[in-house]
């Protein structure tokens, strides 16, 4: 796989991960763009087969109604309540990447997770993967609750522009394959955020029948496991860059689960409502 580029104004080469060109200083494409758009034909390719197999087996017009709908989807990402505590504090709390957590205040496990997420970062954004904050695709603006107990809608003109999608997780991709390095991950897995319902088609088409019912769109694109395994179905969405409250267009919170004692459910509702308030200053939506 080529991981570098020539600048578009003075043609010298340079490595994608730079994101600006060490030669003019000219801002170049985000990387993870720039290889989903590399990877174009490959995604066609596998998109018009799944369109294909879909006519012959005379769901077509479901499989056409499914992408109609995936053209709406947005991008998600669930973190603790506190963790939103702390990004609404003010217009300049940016939201830290796993990374830079990892660096200064989150402490890993030790778990299989932690042991096989850098490699795999390090193969599917090589030079960059500190730089990737990780959501998933969602049509009802609902994540995955395994990651936290707040759902994060990003507004989509703050964040398409560098935005890719992937087939699944990448480290469940990674752990279930046999990826050795970048050259090791097939072609047309990944796009671009404009192809995504393509993406999504190319996956899930063959799970589409003449029963299928639009309400069950959402838990065709994704299916939470109950316990946290690692193994929930989705498409992962890689969002490159910083990003604030600003960047949220919408804020869900999970019922609070009813295990907790009274003191800390009023603890957890004082909190909440507290963020509500924030959130509102913000022009952020809340359900």
């Amino acid at each position: 796989m080529m991981t570098s580029e020539n600048c578009s104004h003075c043609k010298n080469n340079f490595p994608l991960s730079l994101q600006r060109c060490p030669h003019c200083g000219l801002p170049g494409l985000f990387p993870n763009v720039t290889i989903a758009l590399r990877e174009q034909s490959f995604l066609q390719n596998r998109y018009d087969k799944a369109k294909s197999n879909a006519v012959t087996s005379g769901v077509i017009a479901n499989v056409d109604d499914f992408e109609k709908t995936l053209h709406k989807s947005c991008a998600v990402m669930n973190r603790s309540t506190t963790a939103l505590l702390r990004l609404v504090e003010s217009d300049f709390e940016v939201y830290a990447s796993y990374y830079q957590l990892s660096s200064s205040v989150r402490i890993q496990s030790g778990d299989i997770w932690d042991s096989r997420r850098q490699p795999a970062d390090s193969i599917f954004f090589t030079g960059y993967h500190e730089e990737i904050r990780f959501a998933s695709l969602s049509l009802d603006s609902i994540g995955i609750a395994n990651y936290g107990e707040c759902s994060l809608v990003f507004r989509e003109n703050m964040i398409a522009h560098r935005t890719s999608v992937f087939e699944e997780n990448t480290t469940t991709y990674y752990m279930k394959n046999d990826i050795k390095d970048a050259d090791s991950i097939p072609k047309g897995y990944r796009a671009i955020w404009a192809d995504r319902a393509k993406l999504c088609i190319a996956k899930l088409a063959s799970k589409i029948d003449t029963t299928t019912t639009p309400a069950q769109y959402s838990n065709i694109l994704t299916h939470e496991r109950a316990i946290p395994t690692g193994e929930d179905e989705f498409v992962e969405v890689h969002i490159l860059g910083s990003m604030t409250i600003r960047t949220i267009e919408e804020v869900t919170f999970n019922p609070i689960p009813t295990t907790l004692n009274k003191r800390d459910r009023k603890l957890r509702v004082a909190i909440i409502e507290g963020i509500k308030d924030k959130l509102g200053i913000y022009g952020v939506k809340v359900n």
